[in-house]
């Protein structure tokens, strides 16, 4: 008989992943050695944590939730990240997907989770929505070629160097804190995390010469990662960001190099920072990124975030918008996050493709929701 249930032993884990492999594929032995990769990345901490569709020994459905943790403006919260979602083709159709997915919202409610955040390498279109989901990751873009003019950015005793250094572990902790923990809402790292940033970065095919430490002599001030022509991921330590920002611009920007890009979350102090006179100042381009998708589960911290970010006389409505919200309805907890960040809940006919563009800022309650890391999916 079928039925949801968390993983009861470690060979129904194995058996989760080699469903998982087969599904995701194509090639079976390069995606089953992927997702031993995944599991040596986040190592399964509680069986509770595999959620599972059976029918007696056979298994023909898999979720995994990772733990995760994020900076908010109303202190740190507790994430659920949803991975590995898939079911067997058996059951396509049936309605056993959703099923699955609400099976891990019961656990990730079960784990006292503020939200449940979907990592997914693409959007299935409305299918997340009707279980409560929004996509709500974001992403500010400037073509440094824009930044004007490349001699005003002050040359200073910074150097570069290229690779992965695991005597900098503590550095780059230091300056991923710095650099995001301002913003509304951004995945903090354990100390775990840094400690497999090599395997993320192999996971993620980011090679040696893209991951780019920022030095003053012998001592690393921060780093940066490019992902094709993009800067994906930007961080110092406070107390040195003119002088890293100025060594990442020279570098990016340097004769031979490609056009680079900075795709970094709203509100990122990179992007305040840039050299630039006002008059000339490029615009960033805001867009969503709707494969990073969010069902709200604890409205009081949103309430509280939303209270912080929303214009004084907006205040009452936003405390009456939380108040009135039944969020274990999978509709109420989609209406109430689509409400907050500004953006039409509903998908057009044409799937996500045809999604409009990202509402101006002073649309937004919160208007530094971020776009998570790639290194901080799995």
């Amino acid at each position: 008989m079928l039925e949801v249930r968390t993983a009861r032993n470690e060979k129904e884990v194995d058996q989760a992943y080699e469903l998982a492999a087969g599904i995701f594929g194509p090639d079976y032995a390069e995606s089953l050695s992927h997702k031993h990769l995944v599991r040596s990345l986040e190592p399964l901490e509680d069986l509770r944590d595999v959620v599972l569709v059976v029918d007696g020994e056979k298994l023909l459905g898999f979720i995994r939730i990772i733990n995760r943790n994020c900076y908010s403006l109303s202190g740190d919260l507790k994430i659920g990240g949803i991975t590995s979602v898939c079911t067997h083709s058996d059951l396509r159709g049936q309605g056993w997907g959703i099923r699955l997915m609400e099976g891990a919202i019961q656990r990730s409610q079960e784990r006292k989770d503020d939200f449940s955040l979907l990592f997914s390498r693409r959007v299935i279109t409305g299918w997340y929505s009707k279980i409560g989901y929004v996509g709500i990751g974001c992403k500010s873009e400037i073509k440094l070629d824009q930044v004007h003019p490349v001699t005003q950015v002050a040359s200073t005793s910074a150097e570069i160097r290229s690779g992965m250094d695991h005597s900098f572990l503590g550095t780059y902790a230091d300056a991923h804190r710095d650099s995001y923990s301002g913003l509304s809402l951004a995945i903090s790292r354990t100390e775990p995390w840094w400690g497999s940033l090599e395997g993320r970065l192999d996971q993620h095919r980011i090679e040696a010469a893209n991951f780019i430490n920022v030095m003053i002599g012998e001592t690393p001030i921060g780093y940066f990662i490019k992902s094709e022509d993009q800067v994906i991921e930007a961080a110092s330590v406070d107390e040195y960001r003119a002088e890293f920002l100025a060594e990442m611009l020279e570098h990016c920007q340097s004769p031979g190099e490609d056009t680079t890009g900075l795709s970094l979350p709203p509100g990122h102090w990179c992007l305040d920072g840039l050299p630039c006179a006002p008059d000339s100042r490029p615009t960033p381009e805001l867009s969503w990124n709707h494969s990073q998708m969010v069902r709200m589960l604890n409205k009081n911290v949103f309430c509280e975030i939303a209270l912080k970010t929303c214009d004084p006389e907006e205040s009452e409505a936003t405390q009456d918008l939380f108040k009135n919200a039944d969020i274990e309805s999978h509709e109420g907890a989609r209406q109430l996050l689509a409400s907050i960040i500004g953006q039409n809940p509903v998908y057009p006919p044409g799937g996500y493709e045809e999604l409009p563009g990202s509402p101006a800022t002073d649309q937004w309650l919160l208007p530094s929701l971020p776009y998570w890391s790639p290194l901080d999916e799995i």
